[in-house]
């Protein structure tokens, strides 16, 4: 007779459907850990974002006062928005003015800048010069006839904007942070449009790459923190797993110990006979 086939084995579906209650139960338990970490990492990216990289840049716009014989005077608030505390910020002015009489025949002027604290305590204090851009009466009229339909229709103005750097580096101090500013111009004939200070803060060490490489160190800082987060609480699991069992001095287990600590108690009072007292001679069997 030819030998019979052995049966194939029988699949243990008990086995099986604890393996998958492990797997599913491990996987959220990872992936609730991974969003908790992940949220508390961006949370406290952004709170370190927030208080070391300024804002890049704030405008102030400047209302003149204009007087005879007083040259005109302006003054714009700063405060903590424009101008945090521990930062440093370079200072312009961009002055829009017309191509006239007087702005030509004014030549050179003076710009005047004044930082102060809100304790009035002054900060800074510059002075830079500043004056229209020449254009011979030639190059003027070929420039006004050939600009001649936008001028007619308001698209066009005889204008020009100046931007005056002011100061290339101010560290805004902490203890008295600049509170407003002024700005004063040297000449009182001048004719100006619009003006506006212009803050743009100047970013160094860590802000720079903060703010110049922002989705790379955003990446790279959140993904160190929740890997910290991960080799914590890994630790953590593995010291709690390790730690050895605390034995209590009353538990008494299979080897019957004496709760009393004595060393004779694991003999029972059956057929075990009890030892002799120290000193005593043993009888020998018969």
């Amino acid at each position: 007779m030819a030998p019979t086939a052995a049966p194939p084995p029988r699949m243990d579906w008990d086995a099986v459907a604890l393996w998958g209650e492990r797997v599913v139960t491990y996987s959220v338990r990872f992936w609730m850990l991974f969003v908790l970490a992940s949220t508390s990492a961006i949370s406290a990216y952004l709170m370190v974002y927030r208080s070391v990289v300024p804002d890049a840049s704030h405008v102030r716009a400047l209302h003149f006062y204009f007087a005879d014989g007083v040259e005109p005077m302006a003054e714009a608030a700063l405060g903590e928005v424009a101008m945090a505390p521990g930062h440093a910020y370079a200072l312009s002015l961009c002055l829009e003015m017309p191509e006239s009489e007087p702005n030509q025949l004014a030549g050179n002027f003076m710009v005047e800048l004044s930082v102060h604290a809100w304790n009035n305590e002054t900060l800074l204090a510059t002075r830079r010069p500043a004056i229209l851009r020449y254009r011979s009466g030639l190059v003027h009229a070929l420039w006004t006839v050939a600009a001649l339909p936008l001028l007619l229709i308001g698209r066009a103005e005889e204008r020009q904007t100046l931007r005056i750097p002011l100061h290339e580096l101010f560290d805004n101090p902490r203890k008295t942070p600049a509170a407003w500013a002024r700005v004063r111009l040297s000449k009182p004939a001048l004719q100006v449009y619009s003006a506006e200070l212009r803050v743009d803060a100047i970013f160094r060490g860590l802000s720079y790459y903060m703010h110049t490489y922002r989705f790379a160190t955003a990446l790279v800082s959140v993904s160190a923190v929740v890997f910290v987060q991960f080799v914590l609480l890994a630790m953590l699991q593995f010291r709690g797993r390790a730690a050895p069992p605390n034995i209590a001095g009353g538990a008494v287990g299979d080897r019957g110990l004496d709760p009393r600590g004595s060393g004779d108690a694991g003999l029972s009072s059956g057929d075990e006979s009890p030892l002799p007292p120290s000193g005593a001679r043993r009888r020998p069997p018969r």
